[in-house]
């Protein structure tokens, strides 16, 4: 009799510690160390207390990972409900809910793969005051590894706060001797060693929208938001757009932003939401938009081993491949895209090739610099006759006549490091190639072979035909045709930096959008950036002729080495609260439960 009932007192023991114990995926840890219970990590694209501005266009976009570690990479985890409670709804917003009782969820093996979460909220009709989104996440894990397994725990909520107040009054006029108006955008741009600079556009009333990467959990994340900022005269207004690198867009007669970003993917706003399109999942990639007579957009890009050409076909892309390159090399990241008045569409893109230089018997990378030309649905490629080895080139742009201009840069030899370069401007003219130097025997820092047009520079045509350039040569410098001569001048001296993106108004104002001062350097990858917008003034503007003379452009004297077609080698804030149950808590309440059960087992059976 005794027996049984200690029998039966231990089924209750097991019992008990089977019920207070967390289940499987709620951070219980079978084997190992118990440290790896993770809690969920939540990233937001705007700093805490932020404040805005009503009757801007702004939204708040969150991220959830779950089942982080030190450098939120997600291990075998999965949400399995997301929900957001803002201070202005009556109750919370659930986005994602999967249950076993429903039969659909519980036929998925994994309820969510990518294992975390981007959301983005529209606060355009938000009224003025302080606010507060509180984002609520339940989720767990399932086994990782071999032999000892674990789970991983991914429950927990943050909250963020934020003001929207009353527009700020009209800005003061500006200082004319001021030369460039310089305003810091962002202070968390995405710094050094990411491919691009932030991209500027103006709309149809000289207004600059700026799009650029922004870390989002520096230095313990790769992810960065695509962020959208737009000026109205006023203030900016801020969107995230989505997750990646953004690479190209343009704005269409209607102003509404057309991108490019991520591993391709094509982004545009339909006048309620962000709209996304896969045209390829790629690696290794870059790629540049251009909007056609229609509206319709087309897209140049590499997928590291090919260049490619995508049109947009309602919700498809219609992909053909202009030139692929021997697999043992990689194709160039930056290609350019422009569209004459007739929709042809001209390519810009570089295959890697060797340059021997006979006088020091050395051999030196370089680019063969190639136009693709579509042509009656034919590609058509001629090989641009360049002063080489060619070590980075920039974006082409075409003229009134529909000729394509470009910049790039030759390696001074003999080659001692850090490197010299000649920036050069290249223009065609109807019969010929001309090549004409802008400066000479300046550092263009071009960091690496693949991201050689990092540092390349921007160019654009003004009114006149004439080419306007931003380069970064130890400072950010602008450099202006002026009819007979190159006008230099420096914009900013920051630290470090690269070329930025330049853009002119109907009034051939200058505007450039650049990465300004940034952060010391972690693990020579992840920095922050001040996110920065230059624009000229009046006053250095008008020292510039009115209506300038055709540039002197001279033909181009070309080696007497040809290029090799065939590639030779590859050359050389605040941590947010979280709330979870430690796994520590529900072993003590199990035991001490389990203590309790059995010490009233002993004094029954005493007793009897």
């Amino acid at each position: 009799m005794r027996k049984s009932v200690l029998f039966a007192f231990l089924i209750i023991i097991i019992g008990g510690l089977v019920l207070v114990s967390p289940p499987v995926g709620r951070g219980f840890v079978y084997g190992g160390d118990s440290n790896l219970n993770n809690p969920p990590s939540f990233k937001f694209s705007l700093e805490n207390e932020t404040v805005l501005y009503s009757g801007g266009k702004n939204n708040i976009a969150f991220l959830v990972a779950v089942g982080a570690t030190e450098n939120t990479q997600t291990l075998g985890s999965a949400i399995y409900s997301l929900s957001y409670k803002a201070s202005w709804q009556d109750r919370p917003k659930v986005l994602h809910q999967w249950s076993m009782n429903n039969p659909a969820d519980r036929s998925d093996d994994d309820p969510n793969p990518t294992s975390f979460f981007f959301y983005a909220i529209d606060l355009t009709n938000v009224p003025e005051g302080s606010h507060q989104i509180e984002v609520i996440v339940d989720g767990g894990g399932y086994t990782f590894g071999g032999g000892d397994y674990y789970t991983f725990s991914a429950t927990g909520s943050t909250s963020f706060h934020f003001s929207i107040v009353a527009p700020p009054s009209p800005p003061a006029p500006s200082d004319p001797s001021s030369a460039w108006e310089i305003q810091t955008i962002d202070i968390r741009g995405a710094g050094a060693y990411v491919f691009n600079s932030p991209l500027v556009a103006l709309d149809s009333n000289d207004m600059p929208h700026i799009v650029y990467s922004k870390f989002i959990g520096w230095p313990d994340s790769f992810l960065r938001f695509v962020m959208y900022e737009s000026w109205n005269g006023l203030f900016w207004s801020t969107q995230a757009i989505g997750l990646g690198t953004p690479y190209s867009f343009v704005l269409d007669d209607n102003d509404t932003l057309h991108l490019v970003y991520g591993c391709i993917e094509y982004a545009t706003f339909n006048g309620t939401n962000w709209v996304t399109q896969t045209i390829e999942n790629v690696g290794n990639n870059f790629g540049v938009v251009a909007l056609d007579s229609s509206g319709k957009p087309h897209v140049a890009y590499t997928d590291g081993k090919a260049v490619k050409y995508a049109s947009q076909t309602g919700s498809s892309w219609d992909i053909q491949t202009i030139e692929s390159l021997n697999p043992e090399y990689n194709v160039p990241f930056q290609v350019s895209l422009a569209l004459d008045q007739n929709d042809t569409a001209y390519v810009l893109y570089g295959l890697p090739s060797s340059y021997e230089d006979k006088n020091a018997n050395k051999t030196y990378s370089t680019e063969i610099i190639k136009v693709a030309v579509n042509k009656n649905s034919n590609w058509s490629i001629e090989t641009i006759p360049l002063p080489l080895p060619i070590n980075g080139y920039g974006n082409m742009v075409l003229d009134s006549k529909g000729y394509p201009h470009f910049i790039c840069s030759q390696l001074q030899l003999p080659w001692t490091y850090p490197g010299r370069s000649n920036l050069f401007y290249v223009s065609w003219d109807g019969a010929a190639w001309n090549t004409q130097e802008v400066v000479s025997n300046v550092s263009l820092k071009i960091y690496g072979y693949n991201a050689n047009w990092v540092n390349m520079g921007f160019l654009a045509l003004d009114s006149h035909d004439y080419p306007k350039i931003s380069y970064f040569a130890d400072t950010l410098t602008y450099a202006s045709w002026t009819g007979n001569s190159w006008n230099i001048q420096i914009v900013d001296t920051p630290t470090e930096s690269k070329p930025g993106f330049l853009a002119l108004d109907s009034n051939n104002n200058p505007h450039i959008s650049y990465l300004g001062r940034l952060s010391p350097n972690v693990y020579n990858v992840y920095r922050y950036a001040n996110v920065t917008y230059a624009t000229l003034t009046e006053a250095v503007r008008a020292t510039e002729p009115e209506e300038p003379e055709t540039p002197d452009e001279t033909p181009d004297e070309t080696t007497d080495e040809t290029p090799d077609e065939t590639p030779d080698k590859t050359p050389d804030g605040e941590q947010p609260t979280q709330l979870t149950i430690p796994t520590e808590v529900t072993t003590i309440a199990a035991v001490a439960i389990a203590v309790i059960i059995s010490l009233a087992a002993y004094w029954i059976l005493k007793r009897k």
